[in-house]
């Protein structure tokens, strides 16, 4: 997780291919992610429709007909949000941008976040791999972090399903504080697929989500 980083001049967001993965009926939210996205200056945007309704589908392809940077790869049905994410890497790193951002079709950067994990990314090691999430304040333990929660307190440990253990929440109260993006960056033991920036070098060494699990 990033806040904020010193300027690099190697670092822009012109130098990303960001990768929105939608399903279902969703066409609404798609759009205004997208919006987002572009507004940050990136250079394509690629929309994976993982088995979108025609309704939608067709809205996907009229956003791609109107704006020359955004291009969908659709896929025949919904196969899952880790098959949606792993062709999301796939066509994304094959695209010839120095990096790739996944997106959840709901979600919608902060302005400005985008610039900071492409500096924060750069500034680590060439050798060495390196995936940054942008903080979502609609995710519990990025909100925790960033109110200045520890993380080893924002995360849920072995054993509970979905972060959810009764006794945990009940010692854990939400935090009051208020959310100010930290003076450097923040190692987490785990985040979502969207809102992840890396470079795509780095694809093989980070590996793939496996496809094969299905959750919706």
């Amino acid at each position: 997780m990033t806040g904020r980083a010193q300027p690099d001049q190697h670092a822009a967001p012109a130098s990303v291919v960001a990768a929105v993965v939608t399903y279902g009926d969703r066409a609404e939210r798609v759009i205004e992610t997208v919006t987002a996205v572009l507004a940050e200056g990136v250079a394509a945007v690629l929309v994976v429709d993982n088995g979108s309704q025609a309704s939608a589908a067709a809205r996907l392809d009229a956003l791609a007909a109107e704006e020359p940077r955004v291009t969908v790869h659709r896929l025949e049905r919904n196969g899952g949000s880790a098959q949606g994410f792993s062709e999301a890497i796939r066509v994304g790193s094959s695209l010839g941008h120095r990096h790739l951002l996944l997106v959840d079709d709901d979600n919608v950067l902060l302005g400005g976040s985008l610039e900071l994990a492409v500096q924060t990314v750069e500034g680590a090691p060439d050798d060495v791999p390196i995936a940054v999430a942008i903080p979502r304040l609609a995710d519990g333990s990025h909100a925790a972090v960033l109110a200045g929660q520890p993380v080893a307190e924002s995360y849920a440990v072995g054993g509970e399903f979905f972060e959810f253990d009764v006794r945990r929440r009940l010692s854990r109260r939400r935090p009051s504080a208020p959310i100010v993006p930290p003076e450097a960056p923040v190692v987490v033991p785990r985040t979502p697929y969207g809102g992840l920036l890396l470079r795509t070098r780095d694809v093989a060494a980070l590996g793939m989500p496996r496809a094969d699990f299905v959750l919706y």
